[in-house]
């Protein structure tokens, strides 16, 4: 999606860190290094590739998207009520290391309630000064209602959004995942 966007060298891109996830990551060892590494105060599922990401933008890396090579990643069950529960507290220690804007608004995005080009364009107009305080304090107030939100409910909500119809997960892989079992056991996978 990113490069189709914005090119393999996300050109236009000024928060190329949430393009990441480390499934397939090249990192020089001595910017991984200078910046820390992955932080093991993430628990559980989801961030801490995006969090050490961030880091590195903010370090100075240059990020760039080889579509053209080739992941394999080994599928295994996923327990999406639990996966999601530990996102949305790695969410919050993510904010709590980085109480910035653009982690603010990562929020908004990753819930869906704000596109990627308006992520970008509120990042770039940050950047140069003419972020509103306005928009500052509406994006506080939307990450200050997440945070009190109820775990639990929040969690279900975004397992039924991934896993009922026109969900994400299955414009993105293809195919509606199950609870609890590996997509290479769904019976609805393209591969079985």
């Amino acid at each position: 999606m990113f490069h189709t966007l914005f090119g393999d060298e996300l050109e236009d891109l000024c928060i190329p860190w949430i393009t990441g996830g480390s499934s397939n990551l090249a990192v020089r060892r001595d910017l991984a290094w200078d910046v820390g590494g992955f932080d093991e105060i993430f628990t559980g599922w989801g961030l801490e590739d995006l969090e050490f990401e961030y880091r590195l933008h903010q370090a100075g890396a240059h990020f760039a998207i080889g579509s053209k090579a080739t992941t394999f990643h080994q599928l295994h069950p996923r327990h999406w009520r639990e996966m999601m529960r530990s996102t949305i507290s790695n969410y919050k220690r993510f904010y709590q290391k980085h109480p910035t804007l653009q982690v603010q608004l990562f929020v908004q995005y990753r819930m869906g309630d704000l596109t990627i080009q308006s992520y970008n364009d509120t990042a770039r107009r940050e950047q140069i000064g003419c972020i509103t305080p306005t928009e500052i304090s509406a994006a506080r107030e939307y990450y200050e209602c997440f945070a009190l939100m109820d775990e639990d409910a929040l969690a279900e909500k975004w397992v039924q959004s991934a896993l009922g119809p026109n969900n994400w997960y299955e414009k993105r892989a293809g195919t509606k995942p199950i609870e609890g079992r590996s997509m290479r056991g769904n019976p609805q996978h393209p591969k079985n």
